[in-house]
């Protein structure tokens, strides 16, 4: 385990603090729309299957896991906010783990492993690798893995295209910077856009 990465320090701290516990445990269900529409998607062919739900945080997902099935396991690294999901979902099966690590878990095992609200982008390359092998490691044949990533270069699920381009302002320095921006990241977009909308 990676626990002692400058990345770590930084994720501990902000996950550590007031903040992250107040946004952590606001009532709140899907992140975006296009978080929904996966959860729709991968309920019916993971009902009743073993899930894994990674990055728990204080338990926004467990209730979208449980809609799916009861057979369910929570991780999660930071042990401020794992207590706090405890306490809102007693008697589930919720532990303290680093997804970088999770060999106390099974092989071959979940029809889920899912690590939502972009997560995985709190670590480096190197760390996302060793992630992904590790949710591919107790996934069971057949099974699925969903993540969630930023996405610098194109809009959101069922977000409109022309949201790339720049917004119209009567400044002309403005306006010739948000063009130039636009036009730098217009083609990424695009691609991105088709690949999300097929």
């Amino acid at each position: 385990m990676n626990s002692q990465s400058e990345l770590d320090r930084i994720n501990r701290v902000a996950w550590n603090s007031r903040d992250a516990a107040r946004v952590f445990t606001v009532d709140k269900t899907f992140s975006d729309a296009g978080e929904e529409a996966a959860f729709d998607w991968l309920a019916p062919r993971c009902s009743g299957a073993p899930l894994l739900d990674i990055d728990i945080g204080t338990g926004r997902t467990i209730p979208l896991m449980l809609a799916m099935s009861n057979d369910y396991t929570g991780v999660d690294y930071t042990p401020k906010l794992l207590e706090m999901a405890r306490s809102r979902y007693p008697g589930r099966d919720l532990r303290h783990m680093d997804a970088r690590d999770m060999s106390e878990l099974p092989s071959d095992h979940y029809g889920l492993a899912a690590f939502s609200w972009n997560g995985i982008d709190c670590v480096d390359y190197g760390d996302r690798v060793k992630i992904l092998k590790e949710m591919y490691r107790v996934l069971r044949p057949g099974g699925y893995v969903f993540f969630s990533s930023h996405n610098r270069g194109g809009p959101g699920y069922r977000e409109n295209i022309w949201q790339l381009l720049p917004h119209f302002t009567f400044n002309p320095l403005k306006l010739g910077w948000r063009t130039l921006r636009s036009m730098r990241r217009f083609r990424l977009g695009t691609l991105n856009y088709c690949a999300t909308s097929s």
